[in-house]
């Protein structure tokens, strides 16, 4: 639900516009934590490769 309406409320409109507003919209959290999230995988995929080669290459001489 991006832009959700309350229904069925007893309280007053006035009242409801009084309160504070912490939504949190589910569609902003991935636009947020992709870039580093994926920036962080790529660079790890990177050294894995050279930590199984090291690995590799330490116990077959």
């Amino acid at each position: 639900m991006v832009f959700g309406q309350q229904t069925g409320s007893s309280r007053s409109t006035n009242e409801a516009m009084q309160k504070p507003d912490i939504a949190v919209f589910p569609l902003a959290i991935p636009l947020i934590t992709g870039p580093a999230s994926m920036g962080a995988a790529v660079l790890l995929t990177a050294l894995a490769v050279q930590f199984v080669l090291d690995g590799v290459l330490s116990v077959f001489p």
